[in-house]
């Protein structure tokens, strides 16, 4: 007769930690205009209509009307652009709330 394993606290507690863990999804293309940044929000909002959170840090639609649209209904965080010669940076700012 075989014996059945039983999972131990810990294992189950390893199982709630991995489910936890955000994913890193890296788009890559040969080159400008191939459709990166169209998937990625495309996916984005399917994840978002799933229930999962997701959050816009940037996107640069370099003008294109089709992915300007995909960005509606997207929470994107607000950042501000300077330029002071000869530097330039953007600044990123995010309010999270815990309840």
């Amino acid at each position: 007769m075989a014996t059945e394993r039983r999972t131990s606290p810990e294992d189950f507690l390893r199982l709630i930690e991995k489910a936890k863990r955000g994913r890193l999804k890296i788009y890559v293309g040969h080159a400008a205009g191939v459709g990166k940044t169209y998937q990625m929000l495309e996916d984005a909002f399917l994840l978002k209509k799933r229930g999962v959170d997701v959050l816009v840090g940037y996107v640069e639609t370099h003008g294109r009307v089709e992915t300007q649209e995909k960005l509606e209904g997207l929470p994107i965080i607000a950042y501000f652009q300077c330029s002071v010669p000869p530097l330039r940076f953007s600044i990123r700012m995010s309010i999270e709330m815990y309840f």
